[in-house]
């Protein structure tokens, strides 16, 4: 913000305030007086309606100004960081992998790698459970047995 303005800005201000004060104006003579502003107004001025009239137009100008620069420092701002962000491809979210279903009549799954392709323990051998996934031999704390 500069101290010091161009006749063109100060024009286009003096220009904008008339606008303003013209729509404050128009508003009153419609009568869509803000009733939450006209009470603030009349109790500023304790009552006094030819007062009270002027501190409502002091209010409102300023309030559409702080609205209007709100929104115009709203657009700016969003535009700016449209131009600054870089174009970047969306990128759809990976998969998960899907956990491996239990095959039809297997009943052990192996706690390392959560395979299924386990060769039964062999009782008579005394042979403990082999999984052919991860290529070990389990036992009681790496087998899992999965009822149906």
């Amino acid at each position: 913000m500069s101290w010091f303005k161009s006749k063109q800005e100060q024009l286009a201000e003096n220009l904008y305030d008339e606008q303003v004060h013209a729509k404050v104006a128009g508003e009153i003579v419609s009568n869509e007086i803000w009733p939450g502003l006209w009470a603030k107004a009349f109790a500023q001025t304790a009552g006094n309606e030819q007062q009270a009239r002027a501190v409502y137009i002091k209010l409102r100008v300023a309030q559409i100004k702080l609205g209007v620069d709100v929104q115009d420092e709203f657009v700016t701002n969003a535009v700016r960081s449209l131009d600054e962000a870089p174009a970047r491809r969306v990128e759809p979210p990976p998969e998960l992998p899907q956990p491996p279903q239990r095959p039809n009549g297997a009943y052990y799954k192996c706690a390392k790698c959560n395979g299924w392709n386990i060769k039964p323990p062999d009782i008579i051998s005394r042979q403990a459970a082999y999984c052919l996934d991860c290529k070990t031999f389990l036992y009681r704390h790496d087998l899992l047995f999965v009822p149906s």
